[in-house]
C-alpha cells in the first residue's frame, strides 16, 4: 500500500517538474527570440534608416504634414535606440523659401512619448506627425525669421498649416515638442517692416515646440559674436546719419 502511494506521490513529482521544466524552457525561448527579433530589428532599422529609399520616405511623409518641406543629407540612427544624428539639414517655407539651414542635429528622442504618438497616429491616420526630442544640439545653423506687416511669422507658416481649407499647401503638421535644445554657432536674420537684425556667432538654450496651431520657444540664455541692428528707410529718423 506504502509504496502505491509513495509510486503515486513519485509520478506526480516527476509530471510538476516536467511541466516546470516545460515552462521555464518556454519562457527562456521566449525571451532569447524576442531579444534576437529586437536586435535583428533594431540592426536592420540602423543600416535602412541611413539608405536613400527609406531617407527620402521620410522627408516625403514629414513634408506631406508640413507646408514647408525639410531634407537632409543623412540620417544616422543611433549607437542608443533615441539617439539620431541628421547632417546638412534644410528647412523650406511653404514658398520654397530657406527658413533654417544646419550642419547637424544630435537628439536623443523620447522613446515614451514617442510611442504615445505613434500609437495615436495609427488610431486616427490624419493625426498630426509625432517628433518628441528630449534633448536637440544644433550646429552650424543659419535661421532667418521673417514678420509680415500683419504680423505673420515665416518660420510659424512653416510648421503650422494655414487655417484656409482652399490653401494647397495645408497639410496636417506636426506635433513637434523638443524640452531641451542648444544652438551652437548659428547666424540669424530678422526682418520685419520696421526692422533688420543680423546676428553671428549665436549660442543658446532654448525649448521649441509647435502647439495649437503657433510655434513656442523660450531663450533663458543667450550670447553672440556680433550684431547688427538696422532700421528700414521708412522709419529712420533722417535719410543718413554720415553727417552726424
Amino acid at each position: 500500500m506504502k509504496s502505491r502511494v509513495f509510486g503515486f506521490i513519485g509520478r506526480g513529482v516527476r509530471l510538476v517538474f516536467k511541466l516546470l521544466l516545460a515552462l521555464v524552457v518556454s519562457v527562456y525561448l521566449l525571451i532569447v527570440r524576442t531579444f534576437l527579433f529586437l536586435l535583428t530589428a533594431v540592426v536592420a532599422v540602423y543600416f535602412l534608416i541611413g539608405t536613400t529609399p527609406v531617407r527620402e520616405l521620410i522627408y516625403q511623409v514629414v513634408s506631406d504634414a508640413l507646408p514647408g518641406a525639410i531634407t537632409a543629407a543623412t540620417i544616422q540612427w543611433g549607437p542608443a535606440p533615441w539617439s539620431i544624428r541628421v547632417a546638412d539639414v534644410s528647412i523650406r517655407g511653404a514658398d520654397g523659401e530657406h527658413v533654417i539651414t544646419a550642419d547637424a542635429v544630435e537628439a536623443e528622442i523620447d522613446m515614451p512619448a514617442e510611442f504615445a504618438g505613434l500609437v495615436a497616429l495609427v488610431v486616427n491616420p490624419t493625426a498630426p506627425i509625432p517628433i518628441h526630442l528630449r534633448s536637440a544640439r544644433v550646429t552650424g545653423a543659419h535661421v532667418i525669421i521673417e514678420v509680415d506687416e500683419d504680423g505673420a511669422v515665416g518660420i510659424e507658416r512653416t510648421f503650422v498649416p494655414p487655417p484656409d481649407p482652399d490653401d494647397t499647401s495645408v497639410g496636417r503638421g506636426v506635433d513637434l515638442q523638443i524640452e531641451y535644445a542648444l544652438i551652437d554657432g548659428a547666424s540669424a536674420r530678422i526682418e520685419t517692416p520696421e526692422v533688420s537684425i543680423v546676428v553671428e556667432g549665436f549660442r543658446a538654450a532654448s525649448d521649441f515646440a509647435v502647439d495649437d496651431g503657433h510655434v513656442h520657444f523660450l531663450v533663458p540664455y543667450a550670447t553672440a559674436k556680433s550684431g547688427k541692428f538696422q532700421l528700414k528707410p521708412a522709419y529712420r529718423p533722417v535719410e543718413s546719419m554720415t553727417r552726424f
